[in-house]
């Protein structure tokens, strides 16, 4: 599975997830390489937190994908001619379903337990929605459910660090991570723990890195680079 996530570097080299919200330093790069991770999985996995985070995010629905051009390089190079599907890790308790990055869709995976599903049954089917009941909300049950179950081999996880930092439990689960690293400019109230803690207990988990391209752009410095595990089968 791909984990794409975007860091602030601290002056110690302490690493910390920067906040998802209107308040995040935007980079123009660092939103392409989000994209081109979206183009190329048969699902991305979300969270009810992070669509609460942001009620206007729209950015996992299918146009915006097809405004980059990506959706047609998916189509043409991937052999994929329908969007990512989107799912949904929740509780079910607070997940609005007429949030925009739901709308657009023939279907959104949802994953919860059987007290979310029956929160959510009443309006699922009228919202295009597919329910599916976990004994626990977990990420990585979440991702086993999706690949073993519903044979989705190509999972993309864009989640807060309270969610992604068990990725990274024994056994790593991350086959690839896309890192965006921006270098200090980051206000206190836009930071968040990280699943890490420096670059270095970082690489430690992956067998090869490419050399970061670093990019000046009007939110700061940022450094974008791609971690992969040997043998992992990834397009």
């Amino acid at each position: 599975m791909l984990h794409v996530t975007a860091l602030s570097r601290e002056p110690a080299g302490r690493l910390r997830t920067l906040r998802i919200g209107p308040a995040m330093p935007k980079s123009e790069t660092d939103d392409f390489a989000l994209q081109l991770a979206r183009a190329r999985s048969d699902v991305i996995l979300t969270t009810g937190a992070n669509l609460r985070a942001e009620p206007g995010l729209e950015t996992w629905a299918p146009h915006v994908l097809a405004q980059s051009g990506l959706d047609r390089w998916r189509s043409e190079r991937l052999g994929r001619r329908e969007p990512p599907l989107l799912a949904v890790l929740t509780s079910g308790r607070s997940l609005d379903l007429d949030h925009r990055a739901l709308s657009g869709r023939d279907r959104v995976l949802v994953l919860t337990t059987s007290e979310g599903a029956h929160l959510l049954a009443p309006h699922a089917s009228a919202h295009g929605i597919d329910v599916i009941v976990r004994e626990e909300v977990g990420v990585r049950d979440a991702i086993a459910c999706l690949r073993d179950e519903r044979g989705l081999a190509n999972v993309v996880v864009e989640a807060g660090p309270s969610t992604s930092r068990w990725l990274y439990h024994d056994p790593c689960l991350v086959d690839e991570l896309m890192l965006t690293l921006l270098d200090g400019a980051a206000a206190p109230g836009q930071l968040e723990a990280a699943p890490f803690e420096t670059l270095a207990e970082l690489r430690a988990l992956y067998d090869e890195a490419a050399p970061p391209c670093v990019v000046r752009e009007s939110g700061g410095r940022w450094s974008f680079q791609r971690f992969l595990r040997r043998g992992a089968q990834l397009q």
